[in-house]
Parts: structure tokens; C-alpha cells; sequence
């Protein structure tokens, strides 16, 4: 691989995702970003965000429309909301990822390279929200 090149950028983009919790998107670093950055491409946070997940400095996580970043590498659970797309850390015992890596190591003939445990689910938020009952036609008109 080659050296990557010392950039003022590069920090930023990765001190942003450092000091978040909510498992950002590309995008959302970029628009948090750009007022400060104002010649910061969203294919430079995209080139950067691999390049991290490549060093080990963040990983990258699947989300409902797009991929998500987190910048905590130690194995770690999170939920994912399926109507909102937000997602966030759970806070599960380290003998539980423990345990679970074990029993997959004894069941898999193979090499076990990383374990990614995300739950879905609906947040406090989104089921807080009263949801639309359908109407008998809206839901002919959804099946044609």
C-alpha cells in the first residue's frame, strides 16, 4: 500500500468522525464539514473514509440507504432503526462477544476475520410517531 500523504483535510475528516457517536454517512461528514472545508469534495471524505477503514482507524457499516462509519474499532454491537436510518452503539458485555466468536470459531471449518453484530429495529424516536393507518384504496393503488 502506498504512504499516505499528511493532509489538514485528511485530519479534519478524521477528527469529525472521532468525536461522533451517531455513525455518521459520507455525506454527513461532508456537510458537516464543508462550511469549514469549502473546497472539500464528497469523493475526497469517500477516498479518505476507505483509506481509514483500510489502515484500521475506522470501520464501515451497513446501513439502510447508505453505509455508515464508525470510528471505535474494537468490537462492539449496534442497532440500526429501520425507518429513520439512524444508528447507534449497544452496550453489550465483552465476554458476550467472547463467547460468540468462540462458538463461531468452533462451528466454522474457516478463518473467522471480524465480527460485525448489528440489530434492527425501530428507534424511541420513530415509534413515537403516530403511523398512518391505510385506506382501503391507498392500499389497492400500492398493489397495482
Amino acid at each position: 500500500m502506498e504512504a499516505t500523504r499528511k493532509s489538514k483535510q485528511r485530519d479534519a475528516i478524521l477528527q469529525e468522525l472521532q468525536g461522533r457517536r451517531d455513525h455518521p454517512t459520507a455525506e454527513e461528514l461532508y456537510f458537516a464539514l464543508k462550511d469549514r472545508w469549502p473546497a472539500l469534495s464528497l469523493g475526497t471524505i469517500y477516498r479518505n473514509l476507505t483509506q481509514f477503514c483500510q489502515t484500521g482507524q475506522a470501520q464501515r457499516l451497513p446501513g439502510r440507504s447508505a453505509e455508515h462509519f464508525d470510528a471505535t474499532v474494537q468490537p462492539h454491537a449496534h442497532v440500526l432503526c429501520l425507518q429513520c436510518g439512524r444508528m447507534s452503539d449497544l452496550s453489550l458485555p465483552p465476554p458476550l462477544f467472547d463467547e460468540l466468536q468462540q462458538q463461531a470459531e468452533a462451528e466454522f471449518p474457516g478463518e473467522l476475520l471480524e465480527i460485525k453484530l448489528q440489530f434492527n429495529g425501530i428507534c424511541a424516536q420513530c415509534a413515537a410517531i403516530p403511523q398512518k393507518a391505510e385506506t382501503p384504496a391507498a392500499m389497492r393503488q400500492g398493489s397495482e
